[in-house]
């Protein structure tokens, strides 16, 4: 069995990811929604360590903030980036075994409809 560390909706610490992959003491985070609540949100970068899953129970949503300051992500290259006057990206640097499932990740100038 998966040692699972679970979230509920909020803002995600670094705090929380530093405990989870490879020889840590948790392998996995789950992110668990509850009722209407459903928004995690990622106000500064997150650094995942090698073996992290991420999964959700398909109501989870990651927002990224909007004007995220693009010196807190150098040299990196965005993996997936939003286009237009808002910055936000969710990258990878020399990532290994990392997988994010069942979540919805999106800018969060979007509103959910």
């Amino acid at each position: 069995m998966t040692n699972l560390l679970t979230l509920t909706p909020g803002t995600f610490l670094q705090s929380s990811f530093d405990k989870v992959g490879d020889g840590r003491k948790y392998e996995e985070i789950e992110l668990k929604t509850t009722g209407t609540k459903t928004t995690f949100t990622a106000k500064t970068p997150i650094q995942l360590h090698p073996g992290t899953t991420i999964s959700g129970d398909e109501k989870a949503i990651i927002q990224l903030i909007p004007y995220a300051s693009t010196c807190l992500w150098k040299p990196q290259v965005p993996v997936f980036s939003f286009s237009g006057e808002n910055h936000n990206l969710f990258g990878g640097n020399r990532a290994s075994k990392a997988k994010i499932q069942n979540v919805k990740i999106q800018n969060s100038k979007f509103s959910r409809q």
